[in-house]
């Protein structure tokens, strides 16, 4: 157990991700020179994830990613808990990823980025091999966009070849916990088929995401 900023107390259970996620939306700032938020134009979602001090198991971390409905890209569909993993790479550090930071903040610029992880059979994305990832401002291009947040701003990660070949999955678990409901998949989810639970740290999240950044999630939006 350990304190994040201060003022709250981060057990490890996945459904602290919405405090700590509801945080680190909130107090986001964007420094227009280095990260325009043009960087969202386009873009189908974005995550947060946290990452763990002692790795166990080859897991780096947990978080949740937010997109829209597949069917509306106005409206934010539930939240998705996931997990990161090692995968392939072994030889990987958080210290050495994320020296200055506990968390990965992800941009998915294409809808098949989405599609592949809470659609198909694996609920599975392999970072960098599946699709390329980029550690630099890019606006519109299919990479997979990864940063740090630091000091409430968006941050380079330096090492970003360390992320490749790690593996974001869905946390099926968390999925079910969160939701109520043991029949529930992602795609019910992602449909927009699922009546949300009440979680203020989730509404205060989703009216961030939907008045700050969802503006410039797709096509549609803009």
């Amino acid at each position: 157990m350990f304190q994040l900023e201060g003022d709250i107390e981060f057990k490890g259970a996945e459904n602290d991700m919405l405090i700590y996620a509801r945080k680190k939306l909130e107090s986001l700032q964007f420094d227009a020179k280095k990260f325009p938020k043009s960087i969202f134009h386009n873009a189908k979602g974005i995550g947060i994830i946290h990452l763990k001090q002692n790795i166990k198991d080859k897991d780096l971390g947990y978080g949740i990613i937010f997109t829209h409905c597949k069917t509306n890209q106005k409206k934010p569909c539930g939240p998705i808990f996931i997990n990161l993993f090692m995968g392939n790479n072994t030889e990987i550090s958080v210290h050495e990823l994320c020296p200055k930071s506990d968390n990965i903040f992800l941009i998915f610029k294409e809808e098949s980025q989405i599609y592949q992880l809470l659609e198909e059979d694996k609920h599975e994305l392999c970072l960098g091999i599946d699709y390329n990832i980029e550690g630099i401002v890019k606006d519109d291009y299919d990479a997979i966009l990864c940063y740090q947040i630091i000091n409430h701003q968006l941050s380079p990660i330096d090492n970003i070849d360390k992320l490749r070949g790690c593996c974001i999955k869905t946390n099926d678990g968390e999925i079910k916990s969160f939701y109520g409901n043991n029949k529930i998949t992602t795609h019910d989810i992602y449909c927009g088929l699922i009546k949300m639970p009440e979680n203020t740290d989730y509404i205060k999240s989703e009216q961030f995401m939907y008045k700050k950044l969802m503006v410039d999630f797709g096509e549609a939006c803009c």
